[in-house]
């Protein structure tokens, strides 16, 4: 239970030990709304804004969504919307507004989409280079091999690493079937001569 003072209980008083938040009268907070829309209404048209025509609209949005999205809008349709002969941009601006806040997020979520992208391309590049490294590596050891048991042994021991191509996004080991049969070719060829010879 909170206490109150005498004082305070005797004269109907908040009590004293409850922290006091200062608030902004409604009429003081919708001047300052439609304030800061006029501030920047004049410094994108040049104009002074009709103050009059759509406020109350205005102000029951805002009430609904918060000043700061309705500034935000605001700002995108000021950007987007041919203001010309318009003479309640407010009234405009209420009846547009949900059309125009949509449109804000598409071209965010259009940004987020190409960065994604972006970011996809650059990694996908990053990965191809380094499985470029693996597969030069790998190569190296394969062409390396001097008998047709050990080819089995190392391609036993040491598959071939996955081939990322940028190109296509996918991992793909279809490569390695082909340079290990080439490398099995190259070390039979020296067993057919000798037994054409004989």
């Amino acid at each position: 239970m909170i206490s109150q003072s005498p004082t305070a209980i005797g004269h109907d008083l908040p009590s004293s030990d409850l922290p006091s938040k200062p608030t902004t009268p409604p009429a003081i907070a919708n001047t300052i709304v439609v304030g800061r829309l006029a501030t920047v209404f004049a410094k994108n048209t040049g104009n002074r804004l009709n103050r009059k025509a759509g406020s109350e609209k205005l102000l029951a949005l805002a009430e609904l969504i918060g000043t700061e999205q309705i500034e935000a809008v605001w700002e995108s349709w000021l950007k987007t919307r041919n203001l010309e002969g318009m003479e309640c941009p407010l009234v405009h601006f209420v009846n547009e507004f949900a059309e125009t806040e949509a449109l804000m997020q598409k071209v965010v979520e259009d940004a987020r989409v190409e960065a994604d992208c972006k970011a996809a391309i650059s990694d996908n590049a990053r990965r191809a280079k380094q499985s470029e490294i693996l597969k030069t590596d790998w190569m190296v050891k394969l062409n390396a091999v001097e008998s047709l048991a050990e080819l089995e042994r190392f391609v036993e021991s040491s598959p071939a690493p996955l081939w990322f191509t940028a190109d296509s996004g996918h991992f793909s080991l279809v490569y390695a079937k082909d340079e290990i049969d080439a490398v099995r070719q190259r070390l039979e060829k020296p067993t057919l001569i000798a037994s054409a010879e004989i």
